[in-house]
């Protein structure tokens, strides 16, 4: 918690140097949270996963199929979300640069 603190305050000194409104922090934070939740969903995912393997390492076949589907499920889900990110910062950046006008 302190070291993020700190980490926030240096962000935002970085920020009002290069004339930058403090807003973005404020998004930043927001984003925070939003990634704590994805981290408790990820626990959640992992322990039905063990689950999942448990079954299928019983003998079940489709167990196996399953996990593959979900791996790349995942592997999709991840990349919409690094695009989504993405996109986010380009927008943040743009707002950022009307803002300097």
């Amino acid at each position: 918690k302190k070291g993020k603190e700190k980490e926030e305050g240096r962000r935002r000194e970085r920020k009002r140097e290069e004339g930058v409104a403090v807003v973005v922090a404020a998004i930043g934070k927001e984003e925070g949270e939003r990634r704590r939740g994805r981290k408790r969903n990820k626990r959640r995912r992992e322990r039905e996963e063990g689950a999942a393997a448990m079954a299928a390492a019983a003998g079940k076949e489709e167990g196996g199929r399953e996990e593959e589907n979900r791996r790349r499920r995942e592997k999709r889900r991840r990349r919409k979300r690094e695009k989504a990110v993405a996109r986010a910062v380009a927008r943040r950046e743009e707002k950022i640069i009307e803002g300097e006008k």
